[in-house]
């Protein structure tokens, strides 16, 4: 009797094993990412500025504050001031859903693509909500921009990155391919490190020195192959010897 009650007890752990898994690959097919409507709806709706008892406290930050507005007309600073205010209510998506009792997407990240007086795409962080590092802020942006609304990198070329955080590597990797003009921000690296442990500082160092001697080292192995097939990739795609134009 002990023996069929511990088979008993071993199947229904597997089998609730099993469901949570294929609830857990359900949710990875079916979730991929916001919809403009929903981005919409939680700007609607989102406070403008955090608790009372973490107002902004006058003169506080950094002295990059004064950068933006040197440098650009008070038209453009007022445009700016407006979608970067967007891309922080974003952000507050996360942080609201723990006030809630909820689990947070990700990290305080949100960011909005902007040009020519309108919005191409826009979202915040949902590494946690997908197990994927590459969700973030940013990146939930520019696939709003290109998955949903159908922009391709001609429209997405000199357009601006409105982001609450300055840009992670991979995130400011990503605006050069995709010809961003401008990149204007609120908090920086050092907010990041400092009230979310979030490693972006380390990250840029590492790519200031040889790939051998990074924290997340790389060796080269194949270098004549990898050559030889990059010379047939620029003989039958762009024929010219030069490269991609974009």
């Amino acid at each position: 009797m002990k023996i069929l009650l511990l088979i008993g007890v071993f199947a229904l752990a597997i089998c609730g094993a099993n469901e949570e898994a294929q609830a857990h690959e359900l949710k990875a097919k079916t979730f991929y990412g916001y919809k403009p409507a929903e981005t919409q709806k939680w700007v609607d709706e989102a406070s403008d500025a955090p608790a009372k008892e973490f107002a902004v406290i006058p003169g506080a930050g950094s002295k990059g504050n004064l950068q933006c507005a040197t440098i650009v007309s008070k038209e453009q600073s007022e445009i700016d001031r407006k979608y970067l205010k967007r891309a922080i209510k974003l952000a507050s998506h996360n942080p609201m859903q723990a006030i809630h009792g909820h689990a947070p997407d990700g990290g305080l990240f949100g960011a909005v693509i902007y040009k020519d007086g309108k919005i191409l795409g826009e979202g915040w962080n949902t590494v946690l909500k997908e197990g994927d590092p590459t969700r973030h802020g940013e990146m939930n942006a520019m696939r709003q921009a290109t998955h949903d609304n159908g922009y391709g990198l001609e429209e997405l070329a000199g357009s601006t990155l409105y982001t609450s955080g300055a840009p992670c590597p991979m995130c400011y990797a990503t605006m050069a391919w995709a010809n961003v003009k401008r990149i204007v921000y609120a908090s920086d690296y050092g907010d990041a490190m400092e009230y979310g442990g979030f490693k972006d500082e380390p990250i840029r160092a590492a790519l200031t020195v040889p790939i051998e001697k990074r924290p997340w080292p790389g060796c080269q192995v194949e270098s004549g192959l990898g050559r030889a097939w990059w010379e047939q990739y620029n003989a039958v795609v762009y024929k010219d010897g030069e490269g991609a134009k974009y």
